[in-house]
């Protein structure tokens, strides 16, 4: 399709070589009719070169279109009100994480490690209330 084209402008474009007649110069268009004298003025390059440059601009736009990606983000408010039962998630005990032992979408199974905890904050307290007991029992 694009081959019988390309050819149409190879043959205009050998037609209208072929065809030129001597050129006149400006001085020698300026007594002609004014009829004659339009017909005999070669036509501005710069017609041509504004319709290339249009063209090339459109066929970018048109691939960028095709091709390019745009990411669209947005910044909303809004409530969130869920359909059925709410389960609230929360530690037994709060603290440090020392480490991550699942990752996100990972298959998990039951009384798996999943995080672990910096003990080093209850190590003294645990000290503390051992040597309570210890206190408790002797008094006993």
């Amino acid at each position: 399709m694009m081959g019988r084209y390309w050819n149409a402008v190879k043959e205009g474009l050998a037609r209208e070589a072929a065809a030129k007649r001597p050129a006149l110069n400006r001085h020698e268009r300026e007594f002609l009719a004014a009829g004659i004298e339009i017909l005999e003025t070669p036509a501005s390059p710069a017609a041509r070169i504004f319709a290339a440059l249009i063209m090339v601009f459109a066929t970018g736009a048109l691939a960028w279109s095709w091709l390019g990606r745009i990411d669209t983000y947005a910044i909303v408010q809004g409530k969130l009100i869920p359909i059925g039962k709410v389960q609230v998630v929360e530690p037994l005990i709060t603290g440090t994480v020392k480490a991550l032992h699942a990752r996100l979408g990972a298959h998990v199974e039951a009384g798996e490690v999943l995080v672990e905890l910096d003990p080093s904050e209850y190590a003294a307290e645990r000290q503390k209330l051992m040597g309570n007991l210890e206190a408790a029992q002797v008094s006993e």
